[in-house]
């Protein structure tokens, strides 16, 4: 369920909270999805948790699907 910052969750309980731990294991080129779970599984336990907040970044723009390599990458 995603979920956004109101009465109910503040901003670190949101979905939103958990963007920056995908992008920063981003900056540095594209990775497999299965990589990238691996990379962010400290920050982000739970995988459900994990699609809705890629889901969220490819979205919104902020990341891509790059079919040809298999790889999540930074949308610039």
């Amino acid at each position: 369920m995603i979920r956004l910052p109101n009465k109910l969750y503040t901003y670190k309980e949101s979905t939103l909270a958990l963007f920056p731990p995908i992008m920063e294991a981003l900056q540095n080129g594209g990775l497999p999805v299965l990589a990238l779970r691996e990379a962010v599984r400290e920050d982000i336990p739970s995988a459900t948790d994990f699609i809705e907040t890629l889901s969220l970044l490819l979205a919104l723009g902020s990341v891509i699907l790059n079919a040809a390599e298999g790889t999540v990458e930074h949308a610039r």
